[in-house]
């Protein structure tokens, strides 16, 4: 007797051909078996409830799902690739009725949901590599996240800024954070746009998965308004940076002090104040946090230092 030949494609069941299919609910999955309805082989499946994915959406009430089986018999069948699932390659659709004590199984009646019920078997069955595939493109964008700190660190040395008024300082340390924080934000949509968002997504029922396929019909069209989000922040990041270095290079610096010196007499006695021009090569002069003028003879001074404030 010659096997079926291997052929990927949909097949019509009806209820005699599914009628002694057993199904049950074991934690997030649903476990079936039966014969196949096309070679006639014994074969089994497991249906994910729950996948881990790049964004959909999710919901929790157990009811009617459509879902996709293929045939997975241990048997050979000629024409079937060497790196191929086993089986004979068809596939079909089911209807299970889920209940927590029993899971019945019968010939899915709406044809709309086909292509849903593909896309979630191929989505539960590639879930590992698709999510690691994500998961190392996204360790560039991490990478690149903490590259920004290095990036708004260019042009804003720690003296130029110290030299600036204090609304001077405050106006390059908001205007370097809101870059830094656009910029994060153009990485985490670029990179949401490129590769997706890590989700966990539960189908347990029609509704959820055709919530689910229109959610993964609509990628394109979320993924353009990202990258369009992406380029915008982007722009705004790079105009706050050149808001910064503006600031460095246009805000006047803020006016030296003048240096406070304290002077011990020979009498024990100190006079604390700034220096200004004296008439004397022989004395030194210095104005008093009041604004008095004291004249100090050199023959007078046993020490002088810099002090950043005079005794109150």
């Amino acid at each position: 007797m010659v096997e079926l030949a291997h052929a990927s494609e949909r097949i019509n069941v009806d209820g005699a051909q599914v009628g002694t299919w057993s199904a049950r609910l074991a934690g997030d999955d649903v476990k079936l078996s039966g014969r196949c309805p096309a070679c006639r082989h014994e074969t089994n499946a497991v249906v994910a409830l729950q996948a881990a994915g790049l964004e959909s959406a999710a919901s929790d009430t157990p009811e009617e799902l459509t879902v996709s089986v293929a045939c997975l018999c241990r048997r050979a069948h000629p024409d079937r690739p060497d790196d191929g699932p086993a089986g004979c390659g068809r596939f079909w659709s089911l209807l299970l009725r889920i209940q927590p004590d029993a899971v019945t199984v019968s010939p899915a009646n709406d044809r709309e949901l086909d292509d849903a019920s593909d896309a979630w078997r191929e989505a539960t069955t590639s879930q590992a590599t698709s999510v690691r595939s994500a998961a190392e493109k996204w360790l560039a964008g991490i990478t690149a996240l903490y590259g920004l700190f290095g990036l708004a660190s260019v042009g804003i040395a720690r003296d130029s800024v110290a030299a600036l008024p204090l609304s001077g300082r405050i106006a390059v340390g908001s205007a370097a954070a809101v870059a830094v924080c656009l910029a994060g934000w153009a990485v985490i949509d670029a990179y949401r746009a490129a590769y997706g968002w890590p989700v966990v997504t539960a189908v347990h029922d029609n509704d959820e998965l055709r919530a689910w396929y229109a959610g993964r019909r609509a990628v394109g069209i979320r993924a353009a308004r990202q990258l369009g989000a992406a380029v915008r922040k982007a722009a705004a990041s790079l105009a706050a940076l050149v808001i910064v270095v503006g600031l460095l290079w246009f805000v006047p610096p803020a006016p030296a002090s003048e240096p406070l010196l304290q002077i011990s007499r020979v009498d024990d006695s100190m006079v604390c104040g700034t220096v200004v021009t004296s008439r004397s090569p022989a004395s030194l002069r210095l104005r008093r946090p009041g604004g008095e003028t004291v004249v100090v003879p050199a023959g007078d001074i046993v020490a002088v230092k810099p002090v950043r404030s005079c005794p109150g």
